[in-house]
């Protein structure tokens, strides 16, 4: 009779175990999704502060970027969600934001920082749309790669910072899939922060926990 009762206690145990990892493993909703990426202990998001500058660097996982493409749509398909994460898998995409750091920050424009005159604005500005190529790459073993997409977020004055979303694009023959880190190279001439690194692990970018709430 003991026998029996400690099997049964054995196996309610293990089924909990298993239950709970499960939930473990799995968003619910966005707004757990949001906070798990937003967290710096889950390893995808990097920051420095040099010379009243604050440069974060997120990494955009692609299992996140499908979600975010197949959003916009009125119904799931699952062709299209395979299709997209595909294409995405042989991508590195990341939000690069500039802004004032804590100790700076006020009701300035970060593009006003520093700035002592309108041509020194305007070489700033065009900078910033224009040339972000020649100062950003991703180290990835041995290989620089050159960023395939640069998108400057227009802000409209709304916002004091600045978001730019960078996409660096790897092909299944040079197998630049098989790292165990990124470097993401920033040799910031803009802002004059200098050169700076960020660097994600591959084990941090692979534990995302799945998405469990796609749009049926």
């Amino acid at each position: 009779m003991k026998k029996a009762s400690f099997i049964v206690v054995f196996i309610l145990m293990l089924f909990c175990i298993i239950f709970l990892n499960s939930c473990k493993k799995g968003f619910s909703n966005e707004k757990e999704l949001f906070k798990w990426m937003n967290n710096l202990e889950n390893g995808l998001i990097k920051s420095k502060s040099i010379n009243g500058i604050k440069v974060t660097a997120k990494y955009l996982p692609p299992e996140f970027l499908v979600y975010k493409d197949l959003k916009t749509h009125d119904e799931f398909n699952t062709f299209l969600k395979d299709s997209l994460m595909e294409w995405y898998k042989f991508n590195h995409t990341f939000l690069l934001n500039i802004a004032l750091d804590e100790e700076n920050k006020n009701d300035m424009d970060v593009m006003r920082y520093g700035v002592k005159n309108y041509e020194e604005y305007k070489e700033k500005f065009i900078s910033m749309n224009f040339d972000l190529t020649d100062f950003i790459s991703l180290k990835i073993k041995d290989k620089k790669l050159s960023p395939v997409l640069i998108n400057l977020e227009n802000v409209y004055g709304l916002s004091k910072d600045r978001n730019v979303h960078l996409v660096f694009t790897t092909d299944e023959k040079t197998n630049y899939t098989d790292f165990e880190e990124l470097d993401l190279v920033y040799n910031d001439e803009i802002f004059e922060t200098g050169i700076n690194h960020f660097v994600f692990q591959k084990k941090d970018i692979e534990s995302i926990p799945l998405i469990k709430f796609w749009k049926k």
